[in-house]
């Protein structure tokens, strides 16, 4: 878009009438402006989700365009829930973590890790927490926003 944008752009400086050029560099500019808003909005989900805000981050994913070329949205989305769960195991909720875990195996039914994380939140969402739970928890660890 933004090469075409520049086309149009230099028709436009020849012959400044041409008003069908001046509609197609709108349209263009349009499209371009779409694109820098997205990429700033994933920039924003990222830092979000380095800031520990697994919410907010969600909250810009879920509302990124997926033909955008932002790269695997899903994955992001995935590790957001993932670390939020992980967060509600720390502090002592294993059935909101266990909520978090349905959604990081909807988006990925095959993650191995938190398979393993909802069973043992299925364990103790209605147990109470030992010191089995807290040793536990102490080997989770956050992924990273573009770990796979």
């Amino acid at each position: 878009w933004r090469e075409a944008r520049d086309e149009f752009a230099a028709i436009l400086a020849i012959d400044p009438a041409n008003f069908e050029s001046k509609e197609l560099l709108d349209q263009a500019q349009t499209h371009v402006d779409q694109e820098v808003k997205a990429h700033d909005d994933l920039a924003a989900a990222r830092q979000a989700f380095e800031d520990r805000d697994y919410q907010g981050a969600l909250w810009k994913l879920y509302r990124l365009p997926r033909e955008a070329g932002l790269g695997d949205i899903d994955l992001h989305i995935r590790n957001a829930w993932f670390n939020w769960a992980i967060v509600g195991f720390k502090g002592g909720d294993a059935t909101d973590a266990r909520q978090k875990l349905q959604e990081v195996l909807s988006a990925d039914p095959h993650d191995a890790e938190a398979t393993k994380m909802m069973e043992f939140a299925q364990r103790y969402g209605s147990h109470q927490k030992d010191r089995y739970y807290y040793a536990f928890v102490d080997t989770l660890r956050f992924r990273g926003f573009d770990q796979k």
